[in-house]
């Protein structure tokens, strides 16, 4: 469950809404399957609380966003994605958290529907992740990781009418070092 704040990257105004959700078991005369999905609810919330709080730079949640990311396969991506948003903004390394999940992102295009309900938008989170590692390692200076997931990220299938998208975000790493997406060199 995303708030429009939360996807616009609006943390400060998502915070609130989120709190509000967070608890709903006030609610009177609650059925059986009600308070299934008040407890539902509650999890997004939690998750949501993560991913809030680290999109406001509170570092004390990158472990928590980590932990989520392992307990909840189906949250893999998304945990990923908020961790690479994290490092970008405060310029923080995650070298180590990319290489924990590498086999798990590797496999993901494989695996991606037991944990999904809609392909198109697993499949598209798994290009983001695939382009934004690529981003993340260029600059570090790993161009060989750099390209590698870029060369992911083009392999993937995603959703119509993101070809405009794919080229203008990798375009930085492009530009710089073309020769890192010619895969048959000659030595």
């Amino acid at each position: 469950m995303e708030s429009v704040q939360l996807i616009r990257q609006e943390y400060a105004k998502a915070k609130p809404y989120n709190d509000e959700y967070s608890d709903l078991s006030w609610f009177p005369w609650l059925c059986r399957q009600s308070k299934r999905d008040v407890k539902k609810v509650a999890k997004y919330a939690k998750q949501n609380k993560v991913y809030i709080e680290l999109g406001l730079g509170n570092a004390d949640f990158l472990e928590e966003c980590v932990l989520l990311a392992e307990e909840h396969p189906e949250e893999l991506l998304v945990a990923i994605l908020f961790i690479l948003e994290y490092s970008k903004k405060f310029n923080i390394s995650i070298d180590s958290i990319l290489d924990r999940f590498q086999a798990q992102i590797e496999k993901y295009p494989h695996e991606q529907t037991e944990y999904s309900k809609n392909i198109t938008v697993s499949l598209n989170r798994y290009f983001n992740v695939c382009i934004d590692c690529a981003l993340y390692y260029f600059n570090q200076g790993n161009y060989e990781k750099a390209r590698d997931y870029a060369v992911k990220g083009l392999n993937s299938p995603v959703g119509i009418n993101n070809g405009k998208e794919v080229f203008k975000r990798l375009a930085p790493l492009y530009e710089h070092f073309p020769d890192l997406f010619i895969q048959d060199r000659k030595e």
